[in-house]
């Protein structure tokens, strides 16, 4: 997911739902991130029931970069935030996208979206995790030799994997 298709399908869900843009996507400064012993949680006035744990990576995070629509989920956001910078003479930022279901309160997945220089945002550093939405899943096919993340982005498949397994 690229940050045009994230503004497009932010644009789309504005028209289509007729949500105003203060409603459908809160201001990045009223994001609150707050630190507790070992943890680090991300919390937003708009979203009272929504208490995220955010996964920091080495100096210089976390940081909120984004909160906008999912391109095909209903409900479905996508937070993503600075992680910190790893590497000791060649430093890479880790920036790290969280998918959030709002309706249930439920974080779907938390994945790194991308390795950029720290100094330049947009100059990316080695391999770059794929991310590929379609209507029914995300599927991340990680950097290393490592099995792809699939997510269910329908309510009903999700409902349907968990009770699957709680009766395994």
């Amino acid at each position: 997911m690229n940050y045009f298709k994230a503004s497009l399908g932010f644009v789309i869900f504005m028209v289509f739902t007729g949500v105003s843009q203060i409603e459908a996507k809160p201001k990045l400064e009223e994001w609150n991130v707050e630190t507790l012993g070992r943890e680090t949680f991300a919390s937003h006035p708009n979203y009272p029931t929504l208490r995220l744990p955010l996964r920091v990576a080495g100096a210089g995070g976390p940081l909120i970069l984004d909160w906008a629509p999912a391109p095909h989920g209903k409900n479905i956001f996508v937070l993503s935030y600075v992680a910190g910078e790893i590497g000791s003479s060649d430093r890479v930022k880790v920036i790290r996208a969280m998918v959030v279901d709002v309706a249930r309160s439920n974080i779907l997945t938390d994945q790194i979206f991308s390795y950029v220089d720290p100094l330049d945002a947009s100059a990316k550093k080695g391999p770059q995790p794929k991310w590929n939405w379609t209507h029914e899943n995300l599927l991340i096919n990680k950097t290393d030799s490592a099995k792809p993340v699939q997510v269910s982005l329908r309510s009903e498949l999700r409902e349907e994997s968990v009770s699957k397994a709680k009766s395994k």
